[in-house]
């Protein structure tokens, strides 16, 4: 048994590459580990007898499953390529488990990310593996990164800001205010029993300018990924964050920043529909069609 070991990724970005060079070698508790908490353990088995069908050998599958934890009945998608493989829901303690199975050999990027109550998501949580005939890999301990919000766009200096967001159950939470230029000011929570956590600061201390906010979680021994930036100005007077519309990019339903299938999926559900919120109707003509789909797309970001 051999062991390789990587540095963490701080900005919850894994690149892992698994290597079988025997076919047909049963290798078991072969690890490649990151940290405390992501670990990748492959078997590869042969049933005798050549290769079978499904992409494995002897009829064995290539098959990668993955669990880990996101936020409470938070849902979790799965890129394989860049393309939406596989939508799951965690349970009541944040805890997912899916995969996939009949992979064709060959290099892969799996992506992974998670989005909670509010609509708002997670960093993407992405690495690359070999995957050769007949493999079975297990990717365990993955700690997708809280969600977060602020209550402000704009603060007034010495006005409480309120950051929020989603993450596992009874989780140590680390918020970090980075300005542009200077020394980053931490604070620390932790989220309750369904996940959700805040945290209000004074803004006594922070200089006027520009700041990146971002959240880390721990649980036990496990660390998450980082979580998006949002950001902050410290300024002379306040501005709340607008409800129910977003300031950046047009077709964002959700808010995260991005135009891409979340936003697709929630116009896809209003479409010939009633009563559906005013953002979704991108021109304003007061039906959901093609149009808005069309306006959706050219403003697409991925």
């Amino acid at each position: 048994m051999s062991r390789i070991f990587f540095s963490k990724k701080t900005w919850g970005l894994v690149f892992l590459a698994v290597f079988f060079l025997v076919p047909g070698f049963v290798c078991l508790g072969d690890t490649i580990s990151t940290g405390d908490s992501l670990s990748i353990s492959a078997v590869v088995e042969n049933n005798g007898g050549g290769t079978g069908g499904g992409g494995g050998f002897g009829g064995t599958p290539t098959t990668i499953r993955f669990s880990g934890l996101a936020y409470p009945f938070g849902r979790v998608t799965i890129l394989e390529n860049g393309s939406p493989a596989i939508i799951t829901v965690a349970d009541g303690q944040a805890k997912f488990f899916a995969y996939l199975a009949n992979l064709k050999p060959g290099v892969y990027v799996f992506s992974i990310y998670a989005t909670d109550s509010t609509g708002l998501k997670s960093a993407v949580y992405s690495f690359s593996i070999l995957m050769k005939a007949g493999t079975m890999v297990t990717v365990g301990g993955i700690f997708l990164s809280p969600t977060i919000a602020l209550d402000k766009s704009e603060v007034r200096r010495g006005d409480p800001v309120t950051v929020s967001g989603e993450t596992a159950p009874y989780a140590n939470v680390s918020i970090f205010f980075s300005p542009t230029s200077g020394q980053t000011i931490f604070g620390n929570t932790a989220s309750l029993g369904n996940g959700r956590y805040s945290f209000k600061i004074n803004t006594d201390s922070f200089a006027y300018g520009k700041y990146k906010v971002n959240g880390r979680s721990i649980l036990g021994k496990s660390t998450s990924a980082t979580s998006p930036s949002v950001p902050l100005s410290v300024k002379l007077s306040s501005r709340k964050k607008p409800s129910g519309d977003c300031e950046t990019i047009r077709g964002d339903l959700n808010c995260d920043g991005h135009v891409n299938l979340i936003d697709f999926s929630i116009m896809a559900y209003w479409y010939h529909k009633t009563n559906y919120p005013n953002k979704v109707d991108l021109n304003k003509d007061g039906r959901i069609t093609l149009v808005d789909f069309s306006i959706l797309a050219f403003n697409w970001t991925g």
